[in-house]
């Protein structure tokens, strides 16, 4: 599977930064609604406040994805709890537009933020069950009926097993 820069990864971490940019782009939507028609002016000071309150919406959403950017079961949990909250403070639910701005959008993006999180830690699964493999194929091969090979083999077992479940 191809990504952006046309390299080859076989398909393993591409799919990590999808959340991350539709987030982004997210935020950026959310900026540019809020600020739509909006008379500011005064003092530096003064259009700095206007524009953080104009835009709290997409700097909570920020907030959560800079301090969750590296975990994304907890930014999944937190973009889920962040959808509760504006659907219920907003009240989006009484209009088409905004219950689809504020409720439905940080919902799919909870979603993929879940899904990633699942894919990442099945790959990581996988890649540490052919390791054990490769390790006991290793030693079965070379000593097939030494004590530690069969100590080895046994605790590797174990440790599959164990992942298993």
């Amino acid at each position: 599977m191809k990504i952006i820069n046309g390299t080859d990864n076989g398909g393993k971490l591409e799919f990590i930064w999808v959340p991350r940019i539709l987030t982004i782009m997210y935020i950026i939507v959310l900026v540019v609604i809020s600020m739509n028609g909006q008379k500011i002016g005064g003092s530096f000071f003064e259009i700095i406040k206007e524009i953080l309150f104009y835009s709290t919406k997409a700097v909570i959403v920020a907030f959560a994805l800079g301090i969750f950017w590296n975990r994304p079961y907890k930014a999944g949990f937190l973009m889920f709890i962040l959808t509760m909250g504006f659907t219920g403070y907003y009240k989006s639910y009484q209009d088409i537009f905004e219950f689809m701005i504020l409720t439905v959008i940080p919902l799919i993006l909870a979603l993929i933020f879940f899904y990633t999180y699942i894919k990442k830690d099945r790959e990581e699964y996988e890649a540490e069950k052919k390791s054990i493999e490769d390790k006991v194929k290793k030693y079965s091969d070379s000593k097939p009926y030494s004590k530690e090979n069969i100590k080895l083999n046994a605790k590797q077992k174990a440790k599959l097993r164990a992942k298993e479940k």
